[in-house]
């Protein structure tokens, strides 16, 4: 296993250690920037199948990285200016992007068990977990005001995902 999948495991089991490796590693964001693409494949293969159409992959890897880079200027903002964290926001988009292997996870959908609707839910919360420990390890402090970082970065993220996605699937529609 390479170091980037061994750190994104050791983050994904929230272990804080890989988060504080990467935390001064600025050489790290394009290794981040990677993960996130990765998971992004990852997960339009898995939502289509054979099916390939190139503009959908792209969109998903573009809304992917945008998703990450909105949710770490969103959780560093309201982290550094609501509960007085210390931290620059490239440190926050970097573990937060290590925080981004339990969406690779969306594979599992595929096979046919009990309560496979659950999985993207899990998913989801396993990351949010991990990017609350991101994001405390970024920008030192406790779980709590962590936690309420990404919870309001998430809120916000999620408002500009349904603005733009709604114009930019229109976009994608028209084009095919």
């Amino acid at each position: 296993m390479k170091p980037i999948l061994q750190q994104a495991w050791r983050a994904a089991t929230l272990d804080r250690r890989a988060f504080g490796a990467w935390m001064f590693d600025s050489a790290a964001n394009g290794d981040a920037a990677l993960l996130v693409i990765a998971v992004a494949v990852i997960r339009w293969f898995t939502a289509v199948g054979l099916s390939f159409n190139v503009i959908g992959l792209i969109s998903e890897v573009i809304s992917t990285l945008a998703s990450w880079v909105f949710l770490s200027a969103a959780t560093w903002f309201v982290g550094t200016r609501l509960f007085d964290g210390s931290g620059d926001w490239q440190t926050v988009l970097r573990l937060h992007g290590l925080a981004y292997l339990p969406y690779a996870l969306v594979v599992l959908t595929l096979l046919p068990i009990p309560l496979v609707g659950y999985i993207p839910l899990v998913i989801t919360v396993w990351f949010l977990v991990a990017a609350v420990v991101a994001t405390s390890v970024a920008l030192s402090f406790g779980t709590k005001n962590a936690a309420l970082s990404v919870l309001l970065g998430a809120a916000v993220v999620f408002v500009i995902r349904m603005l733009i996605g709604g114009t930019f699937g229109a976009v994608i529609q028209t084009i095919n």
